[in-house]
């Protein structure tokens, strides 16, 4: 399964084109900031959505996975694009990443530069 997995993150680093950044929250006290992206629905694909924590002064990088905390699609591009279907928000030196429990996860850290990550899962 690990390797599976690795083969997708690379599979995937490879067909993101044009990376959207959504919204960004910036976590003053750590000079760290997320960043909620979107890659764009390719054929047989649902839209990508990418959350990175970077520096205050960073850039999401298309290129960049060491960055991205938390990957999820909408694999069969039924739903409708809804940005508001992901919510990122700082508390304290805690990251909560909210999410549509019908999104398919494939990458989900639970910590990274010195902050704990916590998931919660919305049913719509």
């Amino acid at each position: 399964m690990k390797y599976l997995t690795i083969a997708f993150l690379v599979f995937l680093s490879s067909c993101r084109q044009d990376l959207t950044i959504i919204y960004e929250t910036k976590n003053i006290e750590k000079g760290q900031k997320a960043v909620l992206a979107l890659n764009p629905a390719g054929l047989g694909g649902g839209d990508v959505y990418y959350v990175h924590i970077l520096g205050a002064d960073e850039n999401a990088n298309e290129n960049d996975l060491n960055s991205v905390v938390f990957i999820v699609d909408y694999w069969d591009s039924v739903l409708p694009r809804d940005t508001t279907r992901i919510k990122v928000e700082w508390l304290h030196d805690t990251l909560k990443i909210a999410y549509d429990s019908k999104m398919r996860i494939y990458k989900q850290v639970i910590k990274t530069r010195d902050n704990v990550i916590l998931y919660e899962p919305i049913k719509p």
